[in-house]
């Protein structure tokens, strides 16, 4: 069992288990949706059952996927630079910070995300004086996990608006 060789605990045969589980909901609302004496509320609470389960069980998949694509993410180099400039001839650059750059983590990150199910994306928007940004981490499963922060526009230097957003 993969699982087991990489030292998680097994659990069993979840994905086949999650399946029965649905699929028998499932064989059981054909049934009841066969009998004309069902009334439509008793139908709509078999439905919202139905997804709960759902629910759980796309959530079981991707807390299993992520708990194992945690142990393969890698450490990113910190390969970008911000750099104070002087003003002055006679003064050094400044070193003020390193950072890992994003095509740098989306190249490392990108094959395992595919590798153990999950996709990630991203949305923006604007807010007044603001950039807010989401990630939206998703599993094929259907569960979904965001993180967003929002931070002020950038406006140093005496930048227009579109390279505010990007700076910030």
């Amino acid at each position: 069992n993969e699982r087991l060789a990489s030292g998680m605990r097994a659990i069993p045969d979840a994905p086949t288990a999650a399946l029965n589980t649905s699929a028998s909901i499932a064989r059981m609302i054909e049934r009841v949706a066969a009998d004309p004496t069902i009334d439509i509320d008793r139908m709509d609470r078999l439905f919202t059952f139905l997804e709960r389960i759902k629910a759980a069980e796309a959530k079981e998949a991707f807390t299993v996927d992520f708990a194992a694509m945690q142990a393969e993410l890698p450490s990113i180099d910190a390969n970008g630079r911000i750099v104070h400039e002087s003003k002055n001839q006679n003064e050094p650059a400044k070193l003020i910070a390193k950072y890992a750059k994003w095509e740098d983590i989306n190249d490392a990150i990108k094959p395992i995300l595919a590798r153990h199910n999950f996709v990630l994306s991203f949305a923006s928007e604007q807010p007044e004086g603001r950039v807010a940004v989401t990630a939206i981490l998703r599993h094929t499963a259907g569960h979904e996990q965001t993180a967003s922060l929002s931070l002020p526009l950038d406006t140093s230097g005496g930048k227009s608006n579109p390279h505010a957003i990007g700076s910030s």
